[in-house]
């Protein structure tokens, strides 16, 4: 929602070459964006790259914007809460291989 469009409207510039469609969020066009990254840009680059879906929730799988489950789907291992730091935030080293297209 903060983003403003859904991401699988992204996949029309890549696939269609549509001036009119949001960006593609490549690795190189987020690493372009002023930082820091806001949340929805970096779960834009995991959705176009990664194909982790805008209801991805970090429980293993997936959710429809119905709220029915999805596919199995994750990341890295799930953090507890109480191991956030004070502003709720939990960085999570995570090296990413971008394949060459």
């Amino acid at each position: 929602r903060e983003a403003g469009f859904k991401f699988i409207e992204s996949r029309k510039a890549l696939d269609s070459k549509d001036t009119e469609a949001p960006p593609y969020f490549s690795y190189e066009y987020l690493c372009s964006l002023p930082e820091p990254h806001t949340s929805w840009q970096v779960r834009a680059f995991l959705y176009c790259e990664l194909r982790l879906l805008e209801m991805f929730k970090g429980t293993g799988v997936t959710f429809t914007s119905d709220m029915e489950h999805g596919v199995k789907e994750y990341l890295c291992p799930n953090i507890s809460v109480s191991n956030f730091c004070s502003n709720g935030v939990e960085v999570i080293p995570l090296d990413v291989i971008v394949p060459s297209h």
